[in-house]
């Protein structure tokens, strides 16, 4: 591990985060999976009823809906279980007043995280074959498609913890001087003043009423710095984009899940803004009654852009 992580990464205790994981399991699934046998009960009582009504008699047998009950059971406490590892390193780090970097935000995932996940996913699939009253081959399809909803949770979270591992390289990069050339903005200047005009996919026009300056992604903070690859914008510039290609809106999605990647995409992106336009505000709102995140400024994607809706 490169010495720079270690001032940050030598405090953490493995002992009390293991402490935490196992009180995490506990809660979701209690001492005996007692928590899990609950919620399928309950599922099965729901959908006897409801195939009831929909079918006028028609039902499964109660050992198929034991079995797709065990299922989704254990595909909500996966997503609960990993997403909860994340919020015990983020109350860990935050009670220890530590600010991790991303090295550290990525080495958690990879050394953490996603071995926690992988272990988890193993036990699960074997209980489902275990605990399912169904023959060897419907068990064997329910692991399979518990492995796919796993894989699923996986790549959610994962989009999750980029964000927090790009915000963080978007702090490091400020703090070094890196980055981010900060705009003179007009003295009492707002959102509202602010148009966001993209003459290509890395370039852009930026007006505050009358006085406009002409910037690429790399003087905004934009670039992902990743590797040694050849400079290329990243997911925050990608995603403002995508915001002046949809008039200043973006919808909501269809998952909670991939909400909860856009709602931290939108505050990753809050942040950059107000760092260079220095206004206090966030640019970027949500809208109630239409569902959406809507810019406060006006923002617009390049004239011959051929980006499909």
């Amino acid at each position: 591990m490169p010495i720079r992580w270690r001032p940050v990464w030598d405090k953490i205790n493995d002992f009390e985060i293991e402490a935490k994981q196992r009180e995490l399991i506990s809660q979701l699934r209690g001492r005996r999976d007692e928590y899990i046998d609950r919620a399928v009960a309950e599922y099965i009582k729901n959908e006897h009823a409801r195939r009831l009504r929909a079918f006028a008699g028609t039902t499964m047998s109660p050992e198929a809906l034991a079995c797709q009950g065990r299922l989704k059971a254990e595909v909500s406490c996966l997503e609960d279980y990993v997403t909860g590892i994340g919020h015990i390193y983020e109350s860990y780090f935050k009670r220890l007043d530590l600010s991790p970097t991303s090295e550290v935000l990525i080495a958690i995932w990879w050394r953490r995280i996603r071995p926690y996940w992988k272990r988890c996913v193993e036990e699960n699939k074997r209980r489902i074959e275990a605990k399912c009253a169904a023959p060897s081959a419907l068990r064997g399809e329910l692991a399979d498609e518990y492995q796919q909803e796993a894989e699923r949770i996986l790549e959610d979270i994962s989009g999750t913890w980029r964000v927090k591992v790009e915000e963080a390289r978007s702090s490091e990069q400020v703090r070094s001087g890196q980055v981010v050339k900060c705009f003179s903005t007009l003295e009492g200047a707002n959102w509202p003043d602010v148009l966001i005009r993209f003459t290509s996919d890395h370039q852009a026009q930026i007006s505050v009423r009358d006085f406009v300056e002409v910037r690429n992604y790399v003087d905004l903070g934009f670039e992902d710095r990743r590797g040694k690859r050849a400079s290329k914008p990243d997911k925050n510039w990608e995603w403002l984009l995508r915001l002046a290609r949809h008039d200043g809106k973006i919808q909501s999605a269809k998952s909670a899940a991939e909400w909860s990647k856009v709602e931290k995409r939108v505050q990753a992106i809050n942040k950059r803004l107000r760092h260079i336009f220095g206004f206090s505000e966030n640019p970027i709102k949500y809208v109630r009654g239409d569902k959406c995140y809507q810019a406060t400024f006006k923002i617009q994607p390049p004239v011959d852009d051929s980006f499909p809706d």
